[in-house]
């Protein structure tokens, strides 16, 4: 059953925002030079990152707007879940099949897509969108995400995702901030909406969310 109160701007702005990323803060108390020196003595002897789903929100109920099908053919009129990793993903290692939606019934759904875009700059690519039938709400609504495929990091060495699991959050509670982390100065560009800040800047805060935001005016938020 399709929630009528989702209209279809919303789709749009939740198709086009799923990882909304970038703030910045205007000072520091150690040059770059400093904090990159920093973050690579810390990670000295750290242990191995952990591999955890920090979130997943049904984003939308059978409401996916028609250029979904943009990013996976017969996407348009499915549910959307975006589902946010702890470490960015290695794209290669990434199919549906890797992903079990259990709905409040206890019926078991495997995605028709599961896809990183429309996430596209370096660090982004924690995010997946999951599209499928996940269950409608409010009465069946998708309650849990499990991990059964072998789905890596992109990182060094990889980490397996496979069993990890995590709640859904439910379509009425609305997204909500879910990772913040300190961007290198390796990683500053001007070149993409969602990385560009102003000259000058000290420090570049990524922030990630459970689903896609706008600004109240509706432009991206930067």
């Amino acid at each position: 059953m399709k929630n009528d109160t989702v209209s279809n701007d919303l789709s749009i702005q939740f198709l086009g925002a799923i990882a909304v990323t970038v703030g910045l803060v205007a000072t520091c108390p150690t040059s770059a030079a400093e904090q990159d020196s920093l973050s690579e003595s810390s990670l000295t002897g750290a242990p191995q990152p952990e591999a955890r789903l920090l979130s997943a929100f049904f984003g939308l109920d059978n409401d996916l707007p028609f250029a979904a099908n943009r990013l996976c053919w017969g996407a348009s009129g499915e549910d959307g879940m975006p589902v946010v990793f702890s470490q960015t993903l290695d794209a290669d290692t990434l199919q549906p099949e890797d992903f079990e939606v259990t709905s409040k019934s206890g019926a078991v759904h495997t995605p028709n897509c599961a896809t990183l875009r429309p996430a596209q700059d370096e660090g982004e690519l924690r995010t997946v969108l999951l599209i499928g039938e996940f269950g409608d709400a409010p009465d069946n609504p998708p309650v849990s995400v499990k991990v059964v495929g072998d789905l890596l990091s992109d990182g060094s060495p990889a980490i397996n995702f496979k069993g990890t699991q995590v709640d859904v959050t439910p379509l009425a509670d609305g997204p909500s901030l879910v990772l913040a982390e300190s961007v290198s100065e390796k990683q500053w560009t001007q070149e993409t909406n969602s990385t560009r800040c102003p000259q000058g800047v000290k420090q570049i805060i990524r922030v990630t969310w459970n689903g896609g935001v706008r600004r109240p005016d509706r432009r991206e938020a930067q």
